[in-house]
């Protein structure tokens, strides 16, 4: 659907309320007869949306649609993305105990797909509600699985983003040699 295309150019661009727009045109469209993945896909990018928008009531609101849809779909993958989704909207909310039961399933989700950056964007989201949980032991492993995933998928971007939060959390503790080392 060309609304969809138009929506996800938007987004780059960082014009969120055109995406907001397209998405919505997407959802009506896709509400007809026959185009229930189409509907959870938009639902699950609108919802997207909201989150970059800071809309986070909308965020999850729209995500929990697309999961129901997604899962009656049998859809483990957009299930898994807008679980992920669902999981920082509340994190951005910090509710993070209600992050990481969205993220928990997705880890058996991505697997079992073979969702392997997938698998690294969780491990780094996770660790970084953990970290906001104060659980320094468990975001640094969150942070060396990602790391170790993204390293073998030869994903630069990914390896970063986790090397970025591992010496993130490093600073937190004013630990400034080993956020150097990271």
């Amino acid at each position: 659907d060309s609304n969809h295309l138009l929506a996800w150019v938007a987004l780059r661009r960082g014009d969120r309320a055109t995406a907001i727009t397209h998405l919505h045109q997407v959802v009506a469209a896709s509400r007809a007869p026959g185009r229930q993945h189409s509907l959870a896909a938009a639902l699950r990018d609108l919802g997207a949306a909201y989150l970059y928008s800071q809309e986070y009531t909308l965020a999850v609101s729209t995500l929990a649609d697309a999961i129901d849809l997604f899962v009656a779909l049998g859809s483990l993958f957009g299930e898994g993305v807008a679980r992920m989704n669902l999981g920082i909207a509340y994190w951005y909310r910090g509710e993070y105990a209600q992050a990481m039961a969205a993220f928990d399933p997705c880890e058996l989700m991505f697997e079992q797909l073979g969702a392997r950056i997938y698998l690294a964007r969780l491990y780094n989201n996770s660790g970084l509600v953990a970290r906001e949980m104060g659980e320094v032991a468990r975001a640094r492993e969150l942070f060396e699985r990602s790391i170790a995933v993204a390293r073998a998928e030869q994903d630069f971007y990914e390896t970063a983003n986790a090397l970025d939060s591992l010496a993130g959390l490093h600073l937190r503790r004013g630990d400034t040699p080993a956020a150097l080392a990271a």
